[in-house]
């Protein structure tokens, strides 16, 4: 069974940055919303917190992998 994981390219300084853009995304999004709530905005807004989930949750991943390492180190 193979696991779901970030491309082996992907550094956790990546996952990161893109938090940072997707977060600041976020916020001028939510901002938005208070000024003009649309149908199209919301389902952006659910898109960029689901992105968010995913890439705090690879960052765990790469997280608990690091740790498991040391330890068996």
């Amino acid at each position: 069974m193979e696991r779901e994981q970030p491309a082996p390219e992907v550094s956790a300084q990546d996952i990161e940055r893109w938090l940072d853009c997707d977060r600041d995304r976020l916020r001028r999004l939510e901002a938005r919303r208070l000024l003009m709530p649309e149908e199209v905005l919301e389902a952006e807004i659910a898109m960029v917190r689901a992105t968010i989930g995913q890439l705090e949750a690879e960052l765990h991943y790469l997280a608990v992998v690091a740790r498991q390492r040391r330890i068996k180190a």
